[in-house]
């Protein structure tokens, strides 16, 4: 029994990071996940996703905005995010908590 919890909460953690395809829905999602979780695993990682996907998309943003270096660092920092994104999941799935800079420390002191 503790072991099929332990793969569902696996399996959340990795599902809070999957829903971010969907952005703005997929970063509401996650929050609601963290606020109504109550394993700290899940919370942890679905707080990281939440706050993972408001970073990504602002930044993304930023990077449209401006004119000429816009155009060049768009495609770059998307591919960046998207190979991110795909290793959370695969670390949420294993089992391990990585920390990204900055919201990492801010998802575990609130998970």
């Amino acid at each position: 029994m503790a072991k099929r919890k332990q793969d569902n909460s696996k399996l959340v953690a990795a599902a809070s990071y999957f829903v971010l395809v969907f952005p703005v829905i997929g970063i509401a999602i996650a929050f609601v996940v963290y606020l109504f979780g109550t394993d700290s695993y899940v919370k942890y990682h679905a707080l990281q996703s939440t706050l993972y996907g408001i970073v990504a998309s602002v930044v993304l943003v930023v990077l449209n905005a401006l004119p000429v270096v816009g155009g060049i660092l768009v495609p770059i920092a998307t591919f960046l995010a998207f190979v991110l994104w795909l290793y959370l999941m695969y670390e949420a799935l294993q089992g391990r908590k990585y920390q990204l800079p900055y919201v990492g420390p801010i998802a575990q002191s609130n998970s």
